[in-house]
């Protein structure tokens, strides 16, 4: 839904926000129009995922409104991010947070585990780099 975009949004200290390599929103506020479709933006506008003691004046949110009404919103802190995903049930969708089915009974992490596996496959990443998880016994 990016057309084969590859959008990179790390923390303050990590550096650039880029597109396909290129930086992009060295400004702040401002916006960059993706080819193909779908917008970013860059300010400090918008309700914080996580309300732990951050000052609001030091709010740095990526916003991505991107095809398939898919909005991903990136909060920036010096070394680390919290982001949220937005969207309408997309078909055979499926993952960590369920298979957007309306039924939480099927949504247990044991039924996950058995309809997708432990991880996703390398090919489906979302963000750059996986992030090392340990795996409890009740998880393999």
């Amino acid at each position: 839904f990016v057309n084969n975009h590859k959008i990179v949004v790390g923390s303050l200290e990590t550096g650039a926000i880029t597109v396909d390599g290129q930086p992009v929103l060295a400004g702040f506020p401002s916006t960059y129009p993706l080819e193909g479709g779908g917008t970013l933006r860059y300010d400090a506008n918008g309700e914080l995922v996580d309300k732990a003691d951050h000052d609001p004046s030091t709010k740095r949110i990526v916003h991505m409104d991107l095809s398939s009404h898919v909005r991903i919103t990136v909060m920036r802190w010096e070394n680390y991010i919290d982001f949220k995903i937005e969207m309408p049930q997309q078909p055979d969708q499926d993952g960590s947070c369920g298979n957007f089915n309306g039924r939480a009974d099927d949504d247990t992490t044991e039924q996950i585990m058995e309809r997708l596996g432990a991880r996703v496959a390398d090919g489906e990443l979302l963000f750059q780099h996986r992030h090392v998880v340990a795996f409890t016994a009740e998880m393999q």
